[in-house]
């Protein structure tokens, strides 16, 4: 599973973070990223008062994660969630 969490207020350059877990493992990965355990940019953001908020989720792998990333798209991503309210599903 695919999940993007935004960074409210943005952390200097980062706004989104995109990333995979195995679908039963959601709760305990966002839990890990909110407590500073999670990706480093996670933990930076945490410790500098910044708020995760959970966007959205969809089905994907560690290709799909990646491609996202590669592609800088999270941007796009979301504000196509938000404008279509396509929660849920894969934006591609």
């Amino acid at each position: 599973m695919i999940y993007i969490l935004e960074f409210q207020p943005p952390f200097h350059h980062a706004k989104f973070y995109v990333g995979y877990c195995e679908t039963n493992r959601l709760e305990a990965r966002l839990e890990q990223h909110k407590k500073g355990s999670g990706a480093k940019i996670c933990r930076a953001a945490v410790l500098a008062g910044v708020h995760l908020h959970l966007v959205t989720t969809f089905p994907g792998n560690r290709q799909t994660e990646r491609m996202i990333k590669r592609m800088k798209c999270t941007p796009r991503i979301v504000a196509r969630i938000r404008r279509d309210g396509s929660y849920g599903e894969c934006p591609f």
